[in-house]
């Protein structure tokens, strides 16, 4: 997840996924080192099955779903990942604007 400075979104141009060197970043370990990116959950696959909300204060896979912000824009990237023991692949990604 990504929350986005207003000044930040207009230089944007192309979207692109997290490097798979990110998806171990906390909103914790995020917020004290000065990033703009965390990962919100780590699901397994009988939980990826289901319903899930972003920001409910619920913590899956170690990761803490932390309440989002109002009035600030995220991006929300919904990534699968396939893991081997010396490789990380993204196998697929998904982006929504908030």
């Amino acid at each position: 997840m990504e929350r986005l400075v207003p000044t930040e979104r207009k230089r944007r141009a192309i979207q692109e996924p997290p490097a798979p060197s990110d998806t171990s970043v906390d909103f914790y370990t995020a917020n004290k080192e000065g990033l703009n990116m965390y990962v919100a959950a780590q699901l397994d696959d009988a939980d990826a099955a289901g319903e899930f909300v972003v920001g409910d204060n619920k913590t899956y896979g170690g990761f803490s779903n932390v309440p989002l912000l109002p009035d600030e824009e995220y991006e929300i990237w919904l990534c699968a990942f396939a893991v081997t023991d010396t490789v990380i692949n993204i196998m697929y990604c998904y982006i929504v604007v908030l």
